[in-house]
């Protein structure tokens, strides 16, 4: 393969594309069809529509921004999911941590009336599971993806996905429920 110089980095012949044989995906066409598959993943790990919405368009920015970097080694869509996911975590992280700072700051919180509302129920029963099994319930049931594309995108085997979910689900449903 030819190295490509920093000037010819967006070409299509630098970036291992052969007129006739691979056709460049046109990530903006990508973007739209992943539109809601993105806010899905953004909402999973922000769990509040307002910043998915600003944490999505920091994806499609990302996207947008790296595309010079995509390969062709997995199809574009999950390359995306892929930056997706990775911004999402990141976003994670530093939300924790800000979290934590404010935390800290305050001497205590006042404690929040317990709701017993269904939807406080699941994010709370959400947030314990371990992130690998939000990870894998957030990709299906948040972003839509099929077994196959979560198993592309995290790198695993479709049998590591399928019976993640189904550990993660019945985890899930104990939380829900009250047990531990």
């Amino acid at each position: 393969m030819v190295h490509a110089t920093v000037r010819e980095r967006g070409t299509a012949e630098s970036r291992g594309y052969v007129r006739g044989l691979k056709r460049e995906p046109d990530m903006g066409e990508v973007l739209l069809n992943l539109d809601r598959k993105i806010w899905g993943i953004a909402y999973s790990y922000s769990r509040n529509a307002e910043e998915a919405k600003d944490l999505s368009q920091n994806i499609r920015l990302r996207v947008l921004e790296k595309v010079w970097r995509f390969r062709g080694e997995s199809s574009p869509e999950t390359w995306v999911y892929r930056i997706a996911i990775n911004l999402a975590k990141d976003y994670a992280r530093a939300a924790m941590r800000r979290r934590h700072r404010e935390t800290e700051l305050d001497e205590e919180l006042p404690q929040a009336p317990v709701d017993h509302d269904a939807v406080l129920s699941l994010r709370s029963a959400l947030q314990r599971l371990s992130p690998r099994q939000r990870q894998l319930i957030s990709l299906r049931e948040f972003a839509g993806l099929p077994y196959k594309e979560i198993a592309v995108t995290l790198g695993i085997s479709l049998g590591s996905v399928e019976s993640g979910l189904f550990d993660a689900r019945a985890r899930l449903a104990d939380l829900v429920r009250g047990h531990k």
